[in-house]
């Protein structure tokens, strides 16, 4: 089995872990999943149906057999008055599968009202990626008509380097973040 760490990061008094699925607990892939099969999260997956259980976990598990993938269920914890706060924000994950370079994918925990929880998750991933895997770009897929999704990446520096138009007349659009940049 491939070694699949967790990283954390601090910024100020706020602490972020992000989670290997590889290393979550039972309880912490049921909330993975209840993220994953959110309907606002679901209806902009290329893989838009619910997810089963089973197949959750079979996917977890085969996420230790590859180099190519990883996925991580990212928390902050924070202090709330005299105690710290532990929250689950989201779920980043790079993919280099394509053979054009290593793709990203984010979702956010819909039923956490962190703000701002795109930016964070945009942030962990960048360093993730460039400081702690020496990347030198990133690639995503995002439909044309996700205009929210469209616009957060292009706020994070991604460009877009080409378009395609599936079989099902939906667009695609590919966006590129060259480090650096």
């Amino acid at each position: 089995m491939h070694n699949k760490p967790n990283f954390a990061f601090h910024e100020g008094r706020i602490k972020y872990l992000a989670k290997n699925f590889v290393n979550l607990s039972d309880k912490e892939k049921k909330r993975v999943l209840s993220c994953r099969n959110h309907p606002d999260v679901k209806k902009w997956m290329f893989h838009n149906e619910s997810i089963s259980e089973a197949e959750h976990l079979l996917f977890i598990e085969e996420l230790k057999a590859t180099e190519k993938e990883d996925y991580w269920f990212v928390s902050m914890t924070a202090p709330i008055g005299m105690i710290l706060g532990t929250t689950y924000i989201g779920v980043i994950y790079l993919d280099s599968q394509g053979g054009e370079g290593t793709y990203l994918g984010i979702y956010t925990n819909m039923f956490d009202a962190t703000p701002h929880k795109g930016d964070i998750l945009m942030r962990i991933l960048k360093k993730i990626a460039f400081k702690k895997m020496g990347l030198d770009c990133l690639n995503l897929e995002v439909y044309t008509e996700n205009h929210v999704a469209v616009e957060f990446f292009k706020k994070h520096g991604f460009k877009p380097i080409k378009l395609t138009c599936k079989e099902d007349d939906t667009n695609i659009i590919t966006m590129r973040l060259n480090h650096g940049s």
